[in-house]
């Protein structure tokens, strides 16, 4: 890596992760190249426009389009519900709309793209009002709606306090993102994981968690962690990036 652009190390990444039978999927996670545990709020900021995102997506994927484990775009990650909205009258905060506008002026792309809730990803509520629609059958066959899902010492939510924990998650995140799947539209559980001590309410949540995936057919997620070092979960690996946590892997 000394002396490679960010591109070329990018470059290498992918073609490593495809040595290793691994897929791909960029995110647009941040704008500017500094480390940062939260996304900025909205698909777009002051400095890059919507015009210009849509300009870096298109050249991104020019220049992976015959990388086969390149699968799919995340056209941005978890955006913030006190900024962004879902639904049809603000241009500037209408995430749908905004996905929607994206889809269709990408350019030609053959694989997946990811639209995430928002607050923090997790809600998709009014997805039931104003599903995505882009005006083209093809595209719209690419769109795969992936909610963001943590529990217990991530994102403390009021209902983790709730009497009837964890069961009483169940309407709750049913009416968030789990409906998707009994309107027929794709779902894949874009991050979900928590803290994980044994005996502890985090791995209380994490056992129903697995389970409730299961339970509602929204067994195609990605976890998140594999890597130890994650800042705020625990990996599926040791230290070692070795050595699998078995317990973990059960669930």
């Amino acid at each position: 890596f000394c002396g490679a652009t960010s591109m070329r190390i990018l470059d290498m990444f992918i073609s490593r992760a495809a040595e290793r039978g691994m897929l791909v999927v960029l995110s647009n996670d941040q704008f500017e190249a500094k480390y940062s545990i939260f996304p900025p709020p909205l698909w777009y900021n002051t400095e890059y426009t919507e015009t210009q995102v849509v300009r870096i997506w298109s050249a991104l994927i020019s220049r992976y389009m015959n990388r086969w484990n390149f699968f799919a775009i995340d056209l941005k990650n978890e955006p913030d519900l006190n900024s962004a909205t879902w639904g049809n009258s603000n241009r500037s905060s209408d995430w749908n709309r905004a996905a929607e506008r994206m889809i269709r002026n990408i350019g030609v792309f053959n694989g997946f793209f990811f639209i995430d809730g928002v607050y923090y990803g997790i809600d998709l509520t009014e997805a039931d009002k104003y599903p995505l629609e882009t005006g083209d059958a093809i595209l719209n066959s690419r769109i795969v709606y992936t909610p963001h899902c943590y529990g217990i010492g991530i994102i403390e939510h009021d209902e983790f306090g709730e009497s009837g924990f964890p069961e009483n998650l169940d309407e709750i995140y049913k009416k968030r993102y789990g409906f998707l799947t009994k309107k027929g539209y794709p779902v894949l559980i874009g991050e979900w994981g928590g803290r994980y001590i044994a005996n502890s309410t985090g791995e209380t949540w994490n056992l129903w968690f697995a389970k409730w995936l299961r339970t509602n057919c929204l067994t195609n997620n990605i976890y998140w962690s594999l890597d130890p070092k994650s800042w705020y979960t625990p990996g599926l690996l040791a230290n070692d990036y070795k050595t699998p946590f078995k317990h973990r892997l059960a669930q």
